[in-house]
């Protein structure tokens, strides 16, 4: 498999520096250290290949480590994401597996300080995980499709009027069409993971009311949550 640009955001320049060198010389094609900005993730996004790597502090002033995934995300980012910090295990679990939740492609974690034997573990991680979708690729593997939120307007019965809106699970395939979450949901219930794909829908959704109210709309929009 290509080896792609990996994509240091970290505010720490000494941590950042090493890894970086590191990196170059474990084989990355290209290495960037970016700031943690939307602007950057905008960047990174428009020239991304599934092969490149994003390398993320958790720990940042203005944008953390989360918000940050939660813009990769937004923005279609269809590469690997690590995450790169000294916090405890279990915070950095919980943004892993927030990360998951985003349908980020995890490679796990770089921690800090950073060694060499690390960077190259990540490498190797992502070298396997990209030639794994290659072959399913090559094998004609479809993907199920991607979750996106459809909005069912609600009329006053007596006005007629659209009060507000219904969000709606839904699989949007490669090529754009819209299919039937069910067997979706199914899967999901019997994986044990439905709570936690209900609460990435519930993201995207509350993602698309900022969008909204970035314009001055402010419509009431419900969503209904399925318990196993």
């Amino acid at each position: 498999p290509d080896r792609g640009t990996v994509f240091l955001i970290d505010e720490d320049p000494v941590s950042s520096a090493i890894a970086a060198a590191l990196f170059r010389s474990g084989g990355a094609a290209s290495v960037e250290v970016v700031a943690n900005t939307e602007a950057s993730i905008l960047d990174i996004v428009g020239h991304s290949r599934a092969c490149d790597i994003v390398v993320l502090g958790l720990n940042m002033s203005g944008l953390d480590g989360l918000a940050m995934m939660r813009l990769l995300s937004k923005h279609g980012y269809r590469g690997f994401v690590a995450i790169s910090s000294d916090e405890s295990a279990l915070i950095r679990n919980a943004a892993l597996r927030l990360a998951r939740l985003l349908h980020l492609r995890t490679i796990g974690e770089l921690m800090k300080p950073v060694t060499e034997q690390e960077v190259r573990r990540l490498l190797a991680t992502a070298s396997e995980a990209d030639d794994v979708t290659a072959r399913q690729d090559n094998a004609g593997g479809e993907a199920a499709g991607e979750v996106v939120p459809v909005y069912q307007p609600k009329f006053d019965s007596i006005s007629g009027e659209v009060v507000g809106g219904e969000a709606l699970m839904r699989l949007k395939s490669a090529d754009g069409k819209l299919l039937s979450p069910f067997a979706y949901i199914e899967k999901v219930t019997a994986e044990g993971t439905l709570a936690g794909e209900t609460l990435a829908f519930l993201d995207l959704v509350l993602d698309d009311l900022a969008s909204f109210r970035k314009v001055g709309q402010f419509p009431v929009i419900s969503v209904m949550f399925r318990l196993p």
